[in-house]
């Protein structure tokens, strides 16, 4: 769960732009992270925000641009990838990984997923347009910072199936649910509450235990 990009930008109102879609890309994958768990019977796991910029070769008279990245320390329930198709099936089948495996799994996809989800729909509703399912497809998330999440989703499908077909199905189906996560209102309460903490306070890193009390009620 990596963000990083360069802005070759002199407007401080396009950076600010960036900065702000990036507090809902991570609030979006930490309320995920959050939420997720206790449905799905899996145990709560620490993380940390982080997000840092630097100037990119700025002098005393000239701005040449920021590099801005952000990224969530230990998000995921399956911390190590399986390496293959067969060691997959050899965790799915392990006695004491049995179903809840799987299930760590496909919820760390949908976590995945559901960063640059959150992105798209601030990006929706700041242009004053629809958060449109029918819009959405795995490509279009590269526009919303998801290429790592995708290039790392991509590793989990490789390992669930040689068939790309299999792998394609499944993709559709969890980015269903992802996208139904961010469009419960909610949950889009949650994610707009914590990006907008990291906004006006210019939070540069925030773990689970400052999260949890913030979205605690008062």
């Amino acid at each position: 769960m990596k963000r990083n990009k360069s802005l070759a930008l002199t407007s401080h109102a396009h950076i600010e732009a960036h900065k702000k879609r990036t507090a809902y890309h991570e609030a979006g994958h930490a309320i995920a992270i959050l939420v997720n768990s206790e449905p799905k019977q899996l145990p709560p796991i620490f993380f940390r925000i982080n997000l840092h910029d630097s100037a990119l070769n700025s002098t005393a008279d000239t701005y040449m641009g920021l590099s801005y990245g952000a990224e969530i320390e230990y998000g995921r329930f399956i911390e190590h990838v399986p390496e293959s198709l067969d060691c997959f099936i050899e965790n799915i089948e392990n006695s004491h990984m049995k179903g809840s495996f799987f299930t760590a799994f496909v919820a760390d996809i949908v976590n995945l997923l559901i960063g640059p989800l959150a992105e798209a729909k601030y990006t929706a509703i700041s242009d004053g347009e629809v958060f449109n399912k029918n819009l959405i497809t795995p490509s279009a998330l590269h526009n919303y910072g998801g290429s790592s999440d995708l290039a790392l989703i991509n590793e989990y499908l490789d390992c669930f199936s040689s068939d790309k077909n299999e792998q394609t199905h499944l993709l559709a189906e969890l980015l269903i649910q992802a996208f139904d996560f961010v469009d419960n209102a909610e949950n889009w309460r949650k994610i707009r509450l914590l990006a907008q903490h990291i906004i006006n306070k210019d939070i540069k890193t925030i773990d689970y235990n400052e999260i949890t009390t913030l979205l605690s009620p008062a």
